[in-house]
């Protein structure tokens, strides 16, 4: 895996992976490029919180990517899902790597944002109470996997090809000087 600098230029089929502010940097370059985003939770989340399947997720993202010639943001991991179908494909890497702590903090903070004014997201789910203190909460599986987030560094050096330059952002300060050097807007 080739670790490029925060100001390193960026291609336009660009695969943002990681945790703790990846949607949000997916929504800025795609606004910033001009390019659309593929949202890989919106593809992988059927209504009602159902998943579906693994290889018509995988078919789905293919066709994606394959109709976007001119370029692409995408935005997720499920590297066990699609497999190098993004990352393998892109000509930047965005890998955001926060601390642990980090993402559980903004993943607490997010869901209980969108608890309360309903956002839509996930293709045609909505975060729910109900969601927030179940078993499947995401941020209950960030508390109990947190070498799980460690181990993705392992995941994408298998699936980027060796010329493409990734760029990892290790803290919030970092992933601010990335917006700053890339001139992108926050939206969120």
């Amino acid at each position: 895996m080739r670790l490029a600098q925060l100001d390193h230029p960026l291609g336009n089929r660009i695969s943002v992976v990681g945790g703790g502010g990846k949607s949000s940097l997916a929504r800025a370059l795609g606004a910033k490029k001009g390019l659309p985003v593929i949202e890989l939770d919106a593809i992988y989340w059927l209504p009602g919180w159902k998943v579906r399947p693994s290889c018509e997720t995988a078919r789905i993202v293919r066709t994606t990517i394959e109709s976007m010639p001119a370029g692409w943001i995408c935005d997720g991991n499920y590297v066990s899902v699609i497999g190098g179908l993004a990352v393998g494909q892109a000509d930047t890497v965005i890998w955001v790597n926060m601390p642990w702590r980090v993402v559980l903090w903004r993943v607490v903070l997010r869901s209980v944002r969108r608890a309360i004014d309903k956002r839509r997201i996930c293709g045609d789910n909505y975060e729910e109470w109900s969601n927030f203190f179940g078993p499947d909460a995401l941020w209950l599986w960030h508390l109990k996997n947190p070498s799980r987030q460690r181990r993705r560094g392992e995941s994408l050096a298998k699936l980027v090809r060796d010329n493409t330059p990734v760029i990892r952002i290790d803290s919030p300060r970092e992933l601010d000087r990335f917006y700053e050097v890339h001139e992108l807007e926050r939206t969120d």
